[in-house]
């Protein structure tokens, strides 16, 4: 469908280290409250899991606590 073919060529950011990643490529993904999240890689998938509110709050990634490099 064309709803696929958008989601898996989309452009999408990680929501605890706000890195962009292509959907398709994530490492992971995780759904939260009805929405799919999409990870880097899957330490920042676990951090998710652990406490998906720290993340899906309204802040920016240079606001979050435990930033790491890639």
């Amino acid at each position: 469908s064309e709803t696929a073919m958008l989601t898996s060529a989309s452009k999408v950011v990680d929501p605890v280290c706000g890195m962009t990643v292509s959907a398709d490529r994530a490492a992971g993904t995780a759904t939260h409250e009805e929405k799919t999240y999409y990870f880097c890689s899957t330490h920042c998938l676990t951090k998710f899991r652990e406490n998906p509110r720290a993340y899906v709050a309204e802040s920016t990634p240079s606001e979050k606590s435990e930033a790491h490099e890639h």
